[in-house]
């Protein structure tokens, strides 16, 4: 039998575009089996952002749920004042000023929105990833103390392992702890054991801002062969802004800062990507391995040319609202607006009804299509 698994990328706000790819698939999902995504896939991976919503699927959540939450709450994730404040204040790089903060009050802050969204309705109690047992569930953080990635995993006991020290930790922790991106966020101390210590966690983003490596590795450590996996791995779309060189010669320390979220993690996740694809590959038509991702904006003019550069765009617009609309419409690549909100959803549903899914034989192939093939497959 196929061990199914769900891997969401991270990208903060833009996680609106992953979040309304996975109402697709839960559609797909619902008339194929009748099931919900957490009953269809039997691991859901998950960093940053899409370990929030990783954790609300795990414990029976709709991608509506976390649509509602972003379109509601984003507002108190990011705060207005402090965003707009962030970009005319060079204070921002002095200590932790101008950072984003896990709680102010009882509802701004990533962590008091994680707290409501991921508390059991019924019970008022706030789960512990140890009470997750009817899908493996994985979420990735960094230990900045001990310089590693920590893997976050429901099931320890259920797998003959020993109780470990986050098995009692609540998922909302585990979640603040994994989104808490460097220079949008503090790290985030997370509760070691019973004696008061702390371990502080960053986002997982700059291990792997794309778990499916991760996640693979995870199910074959849990005994599963390789040839009978399939992931499904959910994006949060391509950033493509190119930098010439006499922009990154002339940045200082500040420049780089800045710079650094759409200069490494976009590049990793993709790349974890081909790898894992390259990894699954049985033959060039049965790659049992679906990204759902797109750029957000076209940059270029023209089709590629071996030993040639293409000129840039100096209107970059999102090409799947121009096929279906004529506007060419720039879509925002920023991760802490929440008033994207609209634009992200929009592009999202342009790419399921006119997008498509290149395999690695070069196909073509709806991603609506790709997408039904996929769950009726596996």
């Amino acid at each position: 039998m196929t061990y199914k698994i769900l891997s969401i990328d991270g990208g903060g706000i833009r996680g609106v575009l992953a979040a309304t790819m996975l109402l697709e698939v839960e559609q797909t999902v619902l008339e194929a089996t009748g099931g919900r995504l957490c009953d269809y896939f039997d691991a859901i991976a998950g960093v940053s952002a899409g370990s929030m919503m990783a954790a609300g699927l795990a414990i029976g959540q709709s991608p509506r749920d976390l649509l509602d939450t972003l379109k509601a709450r984003g507002k108190h994730i990011f705060p207005r004042l402090l965003r707009e404040w962030r970009k005319v204040s060079l204070l921002q790089f002095f200590g932790n000023l101008g950072l984003y903060p896990h709680t102010l009050g009882s509802e701004i802050g990533i962590a008091n929105v994680l707290r409501d969204l991921l508390r059991d309705p019924t019970t008022q109690t706030d789960p512990t990833i140890a009470d997750i047992t009817t899908v493996d569930l994985l979420l990735l953080a960094y230990d900045v103390r001990s310089r590693n990635t920590t893997f976050f995993a429901s099931g320890n006991q259920k797998y003959g392992g020993n109780k470990l020290w986050y098995d009692d930790l609540p998922l909302w922790q585990i979640c603040t702890a994994s989104a808490s991106a460097p220079t949008y966020f503090p790290p985030y101390n997370l509760p070691y054991g019973t004696s008061g210590q702390h371990l502080p966690h960053i986002d997982g983003g700059v291990a792997a801002n794309n778990p499916d490596l991760a996640v693979l590795s995870h199910a074959i450590r849990l005994g599963h062969k390789l040839d009978d996996i399939a992931i499904l791995s959910i994006g949060t779309g391509k950033v493509t802004r190119p930098h010439t060189y006499d922009q990154v010669n002339s940045w200082g320390t500040v420049e780089w800062v800045t710079h650094l979220p759409d200069m490494f993690l976009d590049p990793a996740a993709e790349i974890s990507g081909d790898i894992c694809r390259q990894i699954l590959e049985r033959d060039r038509r049965n790659v049992p391995y679906l990204r759902l991702n797109f750029e957000l904006n076209e940059r270029y003019i023209g089709e590629r040319q071996p030993g040639r550069l293409r000129k840039l765009n100096d209107q970059p617009f999102n090409r799947l609202i121009f096929e279906q609309t004529g506007e060419r419409r720039y879509i925002s690549e920023s991760i802490d607006d929440p008033d994207l909100y609209n634009d992200l959803e929009q592009v999202a549903k342009a790419y399921i009804t006119g997008g498509t899914v290149e395999h690695v034989d070069g196909r073509q192939q709806p991603v609506r299509e790709a997408i039904e093939d996929f769950i009726l497959r596996y």
